[in-house]
């Protein structure tokens, strides 16, 4: 019993020395002064934010801020300040090992004198939305200050330019605009550059310490997802074709459907199911349908559009059923059906038979069970027994072959109300 509680101690002590030795994450800090740009002067009540975890806190009456218990990780800030220019600071913070970091940062006075008019009213955010179309627009910078000035336009961001009366589609350029009056300023979206999602650029006016910041806001699309494209009901002269939109690519659907060929080299037919994020089905006219014949779907957002592969209508196992000709046409010939018939069970069997999309099977006539048996090695699947062909030789009789290797005495008749045949339907190719 002694020697059990000694145990128990030891195990307790040592568990208690493993949990001293174990050192929790140190904690780290954030911290700096906010200075006017143009007088170096402390900036106090600054809102300034830390990003990702959006804590924030104001600046001091010495324009300094802290954020204590900082976990180790990357971050930025962003500030703002009546009578200043808001700043995304884009200075990635580092905070490792629990150490303190300093960012100090300036701010800008906010251009009063400018004015971003858009339609006669004054924005500071110009968002593009996500709709394809909408790829440019035009503001109105007017100058409602005592005297003429001279600006500097600067953009951020590959997917956004802008047009003014002494450049095209630039990121930067200079600008005078005279007292009391306006330039125009047009903002380009280059859809193709936008990431997918919600995308934030600037477009900055400065001149000397003053600075206005336009925010600008795009939605980017990508290519639609497509799935579960295939092929059904091959008949003579179509098919019917299906798709399943996955994901639209931010932007609803503008047209989708599908596209045929006879030849890969052909420039493609399209059947449109219109708009909509829906899954989507056509009838495809094929009228020329051949065994290399190709379907493919498609849909658009506007933007991108996505294809499936191409499906030659070849795939179907229908092309893979053997074949024979008489009379200048060429027969399918389905695979054996697996019950016996009597000769009108064998004929309704036929009638109500849909096999790989056809429902015109039929029972050979005499004279095509003839050639099938000629054919009997290159068809495949008949072993041996009595195969019905719906040729009646009178009334209650009919003709059948009875299949034996090597056996040149292919025909016979039988009164077929009651005895059972084995049946291979034919269809006639068109």
């Amino acid at each position: 019993m002694k020697k059990l509680i000694t145990i128990t101690l030891m195990i307790f002590a040592f568990v208690v020395m493993w949990q001293g030795c174990t050192k929790p994450e140190e904690m780290g800090s954030v911290y700096g002064t906010v200075t006017d740009y143009a007088t170096g002067e402390p900036i106090k009540n600054a809102n300034v934010k830390l990003k990702p975890t959006g804590t924030t806190t104001l600046t001091g009456s010495d324009g300094t801020y802290q954020f204590d218990n900082v976990a180790n990780g990357k971050y930025s800030l962003f500030l703002s300040k009546n009578g200043y220019s808001d700043l995304d600071d884009d200075y990635e913070i580092a905070v490792a090992n629990g150490n303190n970091v300093r960012r100090d940062v300036q701010l800008r006075s906010l251009f009063k004198s400018v004015q971003i008019l858009s339609d006669g009213v004054e924005i500071s955010v110009l968002d593009f939305g996500a709709d394809p179309s909408i790829v440019r627009k035009t503001l109105t910078i007017f100058n409602n200050g005592t005297s003429d000035l001279t600006a500097e336009f600067t953009t951020s961001g590959n997917w956004m330019s802008f047009t003014t009366s002494v450049c095209d589609n630039c990121s930067s350029a200079s600008l005078s605009i005279p007292q009391g009056s306006g330039k125009q300023l047009i903002v380009n979206v280059k859809r193709d550059n936008l990431v997918q999602g919600e995308n934030h650029g600037y477009i900055n006016i400065s001149s000397g310490d003053y600075l206005k910041t336009l925010v600008v806001k795009a939605i980017g699309l990508s290519t639609p997802v497509l799935s579960n494209f295939s092929l059904t009901n091959v008949i003579q002269h179509s098919c019917e074709a299906q798709c399943s939109i996955v994901n639209d690519g931010g932007w609803s659907i503008s047209d989708k459907g599908f596209e045929y060929r006879l030849y890969s080299t052909d420039n493609p037919s399209s059947v449109s199911c219109g708009p909509g994020n829906n899954n989507f089905q056509a009838q495809i006219p094929v009228g020329f349908l051949e065994p290399q014949s190709q379907v493919r779907a498609y849909a658009t957002n506007g933007i991108y559009t996505a294809y499936s592969g191409w499906i030659a209508i070849n795939d179907n196992p229908y092309f893979n059923l053997p074949t024979f000709t008489y009379g200048g046409q060429v027969y399918r010939v389905a695979p054996a059906a697996a019950n016996t018939y009597t000769r009108a069970e064998a004929i309704d069997y036929c009638d109500n038979l849909t096999l790989y999309g056809y429902t015109d099977w039929q029972l050979p006539s005499f004279d095509e069970l003839k050639i099938m048996w000629q054919n009997r090695n290159s068809i495949g699947g008949f072993g041996t027994g009595d195969w019905l062909s719906i040729t009646q030789c009178y009334s209650n009789r009919g003709y059948y072959i009875r299949f034996r290797n090597n056996n040149d005495s292919y025909n016979g008749t039988a009164g077929c109300d009651n005895l059972l045949f084995k049946v291979r339907p034919v269809r006639v190719e068109n």
